[in-house]
């Protein structure tokens, strides 16, 4: 981690100028520009919330507040991850032009995705009617724990992609099913209190990061609670662990992964 923290000082400038690169590129061709982020998950809100509330008349009151929560920071999980497994495909000639950390391939999506989801955090405030209040601290280690794991999984998978062109494929189909693993529809209480699943496979299915994490989310944007504190140092720890073992391996293989791209 000490060597993390060198590498982000001494190449501040490089991933600034990747991100607002990034900001720009994915903006410029659009008319709307960075309000399709924020059009996006309330496009999909109006989609989802029809399907659960019109047709099978689930969800319960201000559940489309409760999707835009549990959407945003799925998005910025997706749109990263989904990123990170082409980074080091798309910055070919980068590679071979400058030396640089590889890891800051993977980074520079993970901030620029945690930007345009702070823009649609801001509007699920405006949705829930709070004003900000302290609570809004309790944003920042979650999301600190979302940037962590993020990063450490998209460095593995930028990894496997340079061996394995097929990852990007399957990484999608990866990532739609952990769409309904994970609780973006749905409550977590409705789960654990449903009856039909055995114990031991709701136990497996809370050891999805985004459980914890968008649970966390909705408490402290909609309901105005703090997070479990036992359940963040542990998810903590999991993320520290993810990201080092990410970018141990990306460095290792480093040399390699220039003659691979």
């Amino acid at each position: 981690m000490l060597r993390l923290a060198q590498e982000l000082v001494s190449h501040r400038h490089l991933i600034a100028a990747q991100v607002r690169a990034e900001l720009q590129s994915s903006t410029v061709n659009y008319r709307l520009g960075l309000l399709w982020w924020v059009l996006n998950p309330l496009l999909l809100m109006a989609i989802y919330y029809f399907l659960v509330r019109g047709v099978f008349g689930r969800g319960g009151q201000n559940y489309h507040v409760f999707l835009l929560a549990g959407l945003i920071p799925w998005q910025w999980f997706t749109f990263a991850i989904g990123a990170s497994v082409r980074a080091l495909e798309r910055n070919r000639d980068l590679m071979l032009q400058a030396k640089f950390p590889l890891f800051t391939l993977v980074l520079v999506p993970c901030l620029t995705n945690l930007f345009f989801a702070l823009i649609g955090l801001a509007v699920v405030l405006v949705f829930a009617g709070h004003w900000p209040d302290l609570h809004l601290l309790g944003l920042v280690p979650i999301a600190l724990v979302q940037l962590m794991i993020t990063l450490g999984v998209g460095c593995l998978l930028a990894v496997v992609s340079a061996y394995l062109p097929d990852m990007e494929r399957l990484t999608d189909f990866g990532l739609r099913a952990l769409f309904y693993l994970s609780p973006v529809l749905y409550e977590v209480a409705m789960i654990k209190s449903w009856g039909k699943l055995p114990s031991r496979l709701i136990d497996l299915w809370q050891l999805n990061p985004l459980v914890f994490l968008l649970e966390s989310y909705r408490g402290l944007l909609i309901k105005q609670v703090w997070p479990d504190w036992g359940a963040l140092a542990i998810w903590t720890l999991v993320g520290a662990a993810l990201l080092q073992l990410g970018l141990v391996v990306l460095r290792r293989q480093e040399h390699q992964l220039c003659k691979l791209i």
